[in-house]
């Protein structure tokens, strides 16, 4: 007769940095019993539960668009605290040209000879080198892209212009864009306004900018802006020589905020993350094939997060979709993470990446912001199809 005892560790499972055994039991063959009787391989707690809480871990928004936001030649850059517009943190790109002085004659804009009082291709901005913004993977659909222009002018007077703007190599004809009387005035063009909050700033909408810009596009150019009269008002005097000097800054801003469908990310490196070992010594080896992990997450991010494994035969991890939330309202989502592997030398194959999407909720849009991010918690670990125990027979 023989009696076996030993302590067995199932698994261990790393997660963020943390390590400890998921099961420790005595397994007791017990002496009544012929060893050599025995079924040497058996299925032993299908299902069982563990509580295994490790410190939350966070993942913030470098986590989906990479260098785009990371350093000081980054794409994205955050909105400062005194931004008018933007909240402090939020992400944008802005790419201003050098300034631009035309003096053409009075005569040109408000008789109409023929003769023009243009500026000629005043910016153009190329974003073929935007490091992970132009991931062919990666779809964004832009909510209020903006093109400012500043003024200053000598001539005081209401006018109006038009501008003929190429969008990757499409020609956009904008007209009769308002110019107001002031010697200093900003003409913001947007998708959907809401740049202008001072004195001297206006907006001009042109919806269909959004969808002109998204996906992001090679380049986007500024052809050509030209003035004339406004009809609505008398033209001033003027002599036939008298000329305006009229000075123009354009920039071109991109805010990070995504409508549906928008959807983009990166590829998770779980190397550091998930360990799993099997336990075997001269008496038993021991295997699992699949483990599950309770998690709670909490979500400031305004996107929907998932994760999935790329297409693999031997390994696969499925988790919930982690719901969009937001600075002001964080959002929580509870589920289970489960893991399934042929063998544990398979599991190094897989190849996760996580996925943000815009939310689907119609006029819903998705502001990125440095401070949000996501919180994750592991709170227990379950076997779904118990532990494999071989007795190694001598």
């Amino acid at each position: 007769m023989k009696r076996l005892s030993y302590i067995f560790t199932a698994a261990l499972l790393l997660i963020a940095g943390a390590c400890d055994s998921l099961v420790d039991k005595v397994l007791v063959v017990d002496e009544a019993y012929d060893i050599d009787k025995v079924s040497t391989e058996m299925t032993v707690v299908p299902g069982i539960t563990v509580a295994y809480e490790v410190p939350p871990f966070s993942l913030d928004v470098n986590m989906l668009v990479g260098e785009a936001t990371s350093g000081e030649n980054s794409f994205l850059k955050a909105a400062p605290d005194n931004d008018p517009v933007f909240r402090a943190g939020d992400l944008l790109f802005r790419q201003s040209a050098n300034p631009k002085d035309i003096s053409p004659k009075k005569a040109d804009i408000f008789e109409n000879t023929g003769t023009k009082a243009e500026f000629v291709k005043p910016m153009a901005v190329y974003m073929v080198d935007v490091p992970g913004m132009l991931n062919i993977s990666n779809q964004y659909t832009l909510t209020n892209p903006c093109i400012k222009l500043e003024f200053t002018s000598d001539l005081v007077h209401q006018m109006k212009f038009d501008m003929n703007l190429s969008v990757a190599g499409t020609v956009i004809p904008l007209t009769d864009i308002p110019f107001t009387a002031k010697a200093s005035q900003t003409v913001f063009v947007s998708a959907a306004g809401g740049y202008a909050k001072a004195d001297g700033e206006s907006d001009f909408l042109v919806p269909q900018l959004s969808a002109l810009v998204s996906p992001l596009p090679y380049e986007i150019t500024i052809l050509s802006i030209v003035f004339h009269k406004d009809d609505a008002v008398a033209d001033p005097a003027y002599g036939p020589t008298d000329v305006a000097n009229i000075s123009l800054l354009p920039s071109f801003i991109l805010p990070a905020d995504f409508k549906n469908p928008s959807r983009f990310g990166s590829s998770l490196d779980l190397s550091n993350a998930i360990r799993i070992s099997a336990k075997k010594d001269g008496d038993y080896k021991v295997d699992i094939h699949s483990i599950s992990a309770h998690f709670e997450a909490t979500n400031t991010l305004p996107l929907d997060l998932s994760i999935v494994g790329q297409p693999n035969d031997s390994v696969s991890i499925s988790v919930p979709v982690i719901k969009a939330g937001s600075l002001d309202a964080p959002v929580k989502t509870e589920g289970d993470i489960v893991l399934s592997f042929l063998s544990y030398s398979s599991i190094s194959s897989l190849v996760p990446e996580i996925a943000a999407s815009a939310p689907t909720t119609p006029g819903a849009t998705a502001q990125l912001n440095v401070n949000q991010g996501l919180t994750f918690a592991i709170k227990s670990i379950t076997i779904p199809d118990g532990v494999d125990v071989e007795i190694l027979k001598k």
